[in-house]
């Protein structure tokens, strides 16, 4: 079983990964990292409010698929893929055969 004094706590990670993953290793523009930055709020919104445990408090075994899935389904609607670009997409696709 891993010590839980040697495991880094879920807000440690995600710092690492904003200031580390993103921005050293991966190099990604300030947009990115901005969209990036406002998804993971939606996420802490929400698991708050889902779970009723503070983002501070939250470790990773909290997000779980159940938690991921929800999430995905409550957001789904703000993020709908507008139609023309639906349509573009479906012009870049081979057809299919039934």
């Amino acid at each position: 079983m891993t010590d839980p004094k040697l495991t880094p706590s879920f807000p440690s990670l995600l710092q690492r990964f904003f200031v580390e993953h993103l921005a050293n290793q991966r190099a990604v523009s300030s947009r990115t990292v901005a969209a990036y930055r406002d998804t993971f709020r939606l996420l802490l919104y929400f698991a708050e409010a889902t779970i009723g445990k503070a983002p501070a408090r939250l470790t990773l075994a909290d997000l779980d698929a159940q938690l991921m899935l929800s999430f995905l389904e409550a957001t789904a609607p703000a993020r709908a893929t507008p139609a023309w670009r639906r349509f573009a997409l479906s012009l870049s696709m081979p057809p299919t055969t039934t």
